[in-house]
């Protein structure tokens, strides 16, 4: 799928939705964007994002990680 939006504004709905966006890739040329940069002439972007650690947990039973917010 392809969404038209700018960087800053995928920033922020990754931000909303709780994700730690740890970089972000140029579609041209593949070098990374800085992460004060808030416009680009890059066709698309590759963001590389992850929940952070304090929103998992660790189930007793299984030693696995889990959502904080599943039963």
């Amino acid at each position: 799928m392809i969404v038209y939006t700018t960087l800053g504004e995928q920033r922020r709905q990754l931000a909303e939705v709780g994700l730690q966006c740890d970089a972000v890739f140029d579609s041209c040329t593949g070098n990374r964007i800085a992460d004060d940069v808030q416009e680009s002439d890059a066709w698309w972007f590759h963001f590389i994002a992850h929940k952070p650690l304090a929103a998992y947990r660790v189930d007793e039973e299984s030693g696995h990680a889990r959502s904080g917010t599943a039963d």
